[in-house]
């Protein structure tokens, strides 16, 4: 399966805010800058005999730890990644398997509407059960904490799927996401220019590749008219993949526009009960519905030694296990691809 032609994570919130304009003084969306820096523990180990096996968790950190196509302007519609180019502002998208069944659910939830269709009730908490689009069900819950008819600070939007699936060329859904609204910017017309939530998965299980639990937080925020950042913050968020554990406690902080984006990521990367130190040396670079093509991850264990991430192409990409202080690569896996790791 190819995700790189999904859309991603935070469409979805941004349609949630086109509900309504709200009103008084809110809270301001600060996005933080630059990245975490990892320190890897004592236990933490890369030699030649190991390296190889990193190339799977890290392709997946990439793919499913990242995410683009922030603030759609065309109000969070379900419009397909191939009409991205026609968009009236950034809609580019890294591929995130997470994001595209995210920005599915929300896609329920029409621009000025609320949960049950009706538009702007002064409802409290709004709860109701949606037949997904191929098969399933997904019960979408919107308290409105302050009333106000708007997403504001406080509010919560909360997702239950049992067996959901959006999309044939997506995996059957299990578990649950829930946000709370931080911050959140609109314009005159409601449309949402920035975003801040805190959030996290319950047993978010996607068939064939794992289950995510715990919390991140997450800023969107539209820099121009054609542009957007994105910063993921996660906070511990276990990941059971279908070969192992991860942890993924690192930052990634994006910036795209129509055609193409970058973004990096930093932190602590955990595997086999002990952490890594995960930093971006050049930013990972893609054309719009399309894997990363450029750029360069390292992960470095307690002794200093490193594999290295290395995108040559939206198809595939190199793994290098480079010793503490050696000046050339001790392995060299070439032509790995992205789709590999995403089945």
């Amino acid at each position: 399966m190819n995700l790189s032609r999904f859309p991603t994570l935070i469409v979805a919130a941004a349609a949630l805010t086109a509900c309504g304009g709200g009103g008084g003084t809110a809270p301001t969306v600060d996005i933080p800058n630059g990245v975490r820096s990892g320190v890897a523990t004592a236990g933490a180990d890369i030699n030649a005999g190991n390296a190889a096996s990193f190339a799977g968790p890290l392709a997946r950190a990439v793919l499913t730890g990242a995410s683009g196509d922030l603030l759609d302007p065309t109000g969070g519609t379900t419009a397909s990644p191939s009409a991205a180019a026609g968009r009236p502002a950034m809609a580019a998208a890294t591929p995130t398997l997470v994001g595209a069944t995210l920005m599915h659910w929300l896609g329920h939830l029409q621009a000025g509407q609320t949960v049950a269709g009706s538009r702007r009730q002064a409802l409290a908490v709004q709860t109701e059960v949606l037949p997904c689009t191929v098969s399933g069900t997904l019960q979408v819950s919107f308290d409105d904490a302050d009333g106000d008819q708007a997403i504001s600070a406080g509010d919560v939007i909360a997702f239950l799927a049992t067996a959901c699936v959006e999309d044939p060329a997506l995996p059957a859904i299990n578990g649950g996401f829930t946000m709370t609204v931080n911050a959140a910017t609109l314009a005159s017309d409601g449309e949402p220019t920035a975003l801040d939530v805190s959030a996290s998965f319950q047993d978010f299980t996607l068939a064939g590749y794992g289950t995510l639990n715990g919390a991140f937080r997450l800023w969107a925020r539209q820099e121009t008219a054609a542009s957007a950042r994105l910063r993921i913050s996660y906070l511990g968020t276990q990941v059971s993949e279908p070969t192992g554990a991860a942890v993924y406690d690192f930052d990634v902080d994006g910036l795209a526009n129509v055609a193409t984006g970058s973004f990096e990521l930093g932190g602590g990367f955990g595997l086999g009960g002990q952490t890594y130190a995960i930093a971006t040396v050049t930013r990972l670079g893609y054309a719009v519905d399309a894997s990363p093509s450029s750029g360069e991850l390292r992960l470095r264990d307690a002794g200093g030694d490193e594999v290295r991430l290395l995108p040559r192409s939206a198809l595939s990409f190199d793994l290098e296990y480079w010793p503490a202080g050696a000046a050339q690569p001790a392995l060299v896996l070439d032509d790995l691809l992205w789709d590999d790791y995403t089945d």
